[in-house]
């Protein structure tokens, strides 16, 4: 029910400045006998069809059926999420996300030229560098400076954290949700004079079954173990895997990126007092998050070391 809400508002966003896809989709095989309240719960609360295809003898054609959904749902950013299907596979579950967005204001792009980066061992680099002067969200803390980059849907905004130089990777391995919170109440909002990257990247395919049992899904992953019965009432089904792969593209007018995994078997921050004007220059290793402030949902969250 939470994520079904979630999802409803989430939808109501979207006009000819923002595109927000996000879509589920479950792919049985053939024959195999998965309990009507299970379809009931996917379709009532995920917004998610079962299709019935056969994943053992025919596994290519179901790849590529999955690949296709996979282009579609996420603007062809993610063309391919699957190579094969391991053998016994009796049911994957997919999650697509795709998001368009056109910042508040734009970076000119007359103004973007090509200047330092800074990366973390200190090598310079030449990159495409952005600039605006605006009033934007700003704060400053122990060790970082932070600008929120409003879109023009109203709530969503791209949050940057910058490092001090020295300081990324203890930034990071502090960067939690709570301490990000910490962040958003603290924003005020100056004149900012603000310098940044084009910067775009598409992950690697990415294996979460280690991420996921370090962070407390354990049983999931092992036979015998695992509890999927309320999808066919048996004790025989578990996770073998979950893949993950992202795409971002970050420019002058706003920002595209998309998401898709796979798995086999608001803040309305308080205003802080702050300096009449300031100036960020982003030229060297930072953090950035993609959040709807009136859900408190991070869209997509991540790092830059180099924006080549």
């Amino acid at each position: 029910p939470a994520f079904n809400a979630l999802d409803l508002k989430l939808a109501g966003h979207g006009d000819e400045f923002f595109q927000w896809n996000t879509a589920n989709a479950l792919w049985g095989q053939t024959g195999h006998p998965f309990l009507p309240e299970y379809l009931d719960t996917l379709a009532l609360y995920y917004g998610a069809e079962m299709q019935l295809l056969e994943l053992g003898q025919d596994s290519q054609g179901a790849v590529e059926i999955i690949n296709e959904w996979t282009r579609y749902k996420t603007g062809g950013r993610i063309p391919q999420v699957l190579n094969s299907i391991p053998a016994l596979t009796k049911l994957l579950l997919t999650n697509a996300v795709y998001l368009n967005a056109a910042w508040e204001h734009p970076f000119p792009e007359t103004a973007t030229q090509k200047e330092r980066f800074y990366l973390l061992d200190g090598a310079r680099v030449k990159v495409p560098m952005m600039h605006q002067t605006n009033r934007l969200f700003y704060a400053a803390g122990q060790g970082y400076q932070a600008i929120a980059l409003p879109y023009r849907d109203p709530g969503l905004v791209m949050i940057i954290v910058l490092p001090e130089t020295g300081r990324f990777q203890e930034i990071q391995a502090g960067f939690t949700d709570a301490w990000l919170a910490g962040v958003l109440s603290g924003l005020g909002r100056p004149e900012v004079t603000l310098t940044m990257p084009k910067f775009g990247f598409e992950t690697p395919d990415i294996d979460l079954k280690e991420t996921l049992s370090t962070m407390g899904m354990i049983d999931a992953f092992i036979g015998f173990q695992a509890d999927l019965s309320g999808m066919d009432g048996t004790h025989n089904l578990y996770i073998h895997e979950v893949r993950h792969k992202a795409f971002i593209d970050v420019h002058e007018k706003g920002t595209e990126a998309a998401a898709v995994s796979v798995a086999i078997v608001q803040w309305f921050g308080i205003e802080a007092d702050a300096p009449e004007s300031v100036v960020v220059c982003v030229d060297r290793p930072f953090l950035f998050v993609i959040r709807d402030l009136t859900t408190g949902t991070t869209f997509f969250l991540g790092h830059v070391l180099d924006p080549r």
